[in-house]
């Protein structure tokens, strides 16, 4: 996994997803046209279409107290996600994700970088699709759509 700063816009041929880094001190550098093509197709396969989505890489300190403010919670949290959305079958929204934290959880959950990264950003998608992880059984059914997610992004290189 490689490393860069700045703004990035992710598919040279698609405006709707974008990739900022607020105040992270690590910047992923992921496969633009890779990671839009699959959450494009993770979307389709649940009748959604994405009409703007965010990523914006932040520090486990602003994301916490984002948390905070806006969640009502105080701890660290890997994601936040915003849904922009009109209700319909479009998403719009924007992921904030601290990798600091993705590294932390990758090292405990004894997975990739990478492999944590496009869990956390599936996770914040399916959150904009109405998934949600209250309850065990919503956990479980948000696990295992991930799960299958994973699968098909991890296959396709």
């Amino acid at each position: 996994m490689n490393f860069s700063t700045g703004e990035e816009e992710l598919g040279s041929s698609s405006p709707l997803i974008k990739v900022f880094n607020y105040d992270s001190p690590i910047n992923p550098e992921i496969d633009h046209d890779r990671l839009t093509k699959w959450l494009v197709e993770e979307a389709r396969e649940e009748g959604f279409d994405i009409k703007m989505l965010n990523i914006i890489w932040t520090s486990d300190e602003n994301l916490r107290e984002m948390s905070s403010a806006y969640k009502d919670a105080d701890h660290y949290t890997d994601i936040l996600t915003f849904d922009l959305g009109d209700g319909n079958k479009t998403l719009a929204g924007e992921l904030y994700i601290s990798p600091e934290r993705v590294i932390d959880n990758a090292r405990a959950y004894k997975q990739t970088f990478e492999r944590e990264l496009m869990r956390v950003i599936i996770h914040g998608i399916l959150h904009l699709m109405g998934y949600k992880d209250s309850t065990p059984e919503e956990k479980e059914k948000m696990r295992a759509r991930e799960n299958k997610a994973l699968e098909r992004f991890f296959s396709s290189q």
